[in-house]
């Protein structure tokens, strides 16, 4: 299965619980000019690992229906508990098995939660979001881990070795978090082959103090649409 047992057991733990919405994903959804004019005015938005919420708030004051999946139980139950009453619904699922939605969305997006799975998991996702995105709409990419982070490249790091772009890590940042992604220009280009990518950018940070290390992820938009095909 694509979502990681370990998030479960993290959750329960009570860490790793961001509840502020992440500003690279206000970015994209409001500078999305085929979107700005539809914000607010009856889009709708699917999540994929949305984890304990931290950017449903952003979309309740746009205005926009909000529909998300998550794998731990307990983040669905607290996010059932936090906006009960809301225009917001979080199932529990596994977003590279099934999209258990009817009907197509405007969004579809996801905030490092691609970067959890497997190649072959995170290949099985997109196609089912590709079938679940209405025509001209988009998939935002957010955090996707690059190639160029220090985890990545860094032999002092103890993991297994899932498949090119996949590690298990035993220890480090990355330990005890189960599938961790990384992901270069050309496996995006390849992996949203069927979609028109608006915008495809590599943050890279440089830390130089307390140690010197790369940390780097993707940011990207990509548009669907029968005209890509």
């Amino acid at each position: 299965m694509g979502f990681s047992k370990e998030w479960e057991e993290i959750y329960q733990l009570g860490a790793q619980n961001s509840i502020w919405p992440w500003p690279d994903v206000i970015s994209f959804i409001k500078g999305c000019s085929d979107l700005r004019e539809c914000v607010g005015g009856g889009i709708r938005v699917l999540e994929l690992g949305c984890g304990a919420g931290a950017n449903i708030p952003f979309f309740l004051a746009e205005k926009i229906c909000y529909c998300g999946i998550e794998g731990s139980r307990t983040k669905v139950a607290e996010i059932g508990r936090r906006f009960a009453g809301e225009d917001v619904t979080v199932v529990e699922g596994d977003f590279t098995k099934e999209i258990p939605f009817e009907g197509q969305f405007d969004i579809i997006f996801d905030r490092g939660a691609m970067t959890c799975n497997t190649s072959a998991d995170i290949r099985a996702g997109i196609m089912l979001a590709e079938k679940k995105l209405k025509p001209g709409g988009y998939y935002f990419g957010v955090d996707w881990l690059s190639t160029k982070h220090y985890a990545y490249t860094e032999g002092s790091q103890e993991y297994n070795v899932v498949d090119d772009y996949t590690r298990k890590f035993r220890t480090g940042c990355f330990s005890g978090m189960g599938n961790i992604h990384f992901s270069d220009e050309a496996y995006i280009r390849d992996l949203f082959c069927d979609f028109e990518l608006k915008q495809l950018y590599e943050k890279v940070s440089i830390w130089e103090i307390p140690e010197k290390r790369c940390e780097a992820g993707f940011n990207f938009a990509a548009k669907y649409g029968q005209e890509n095909k």
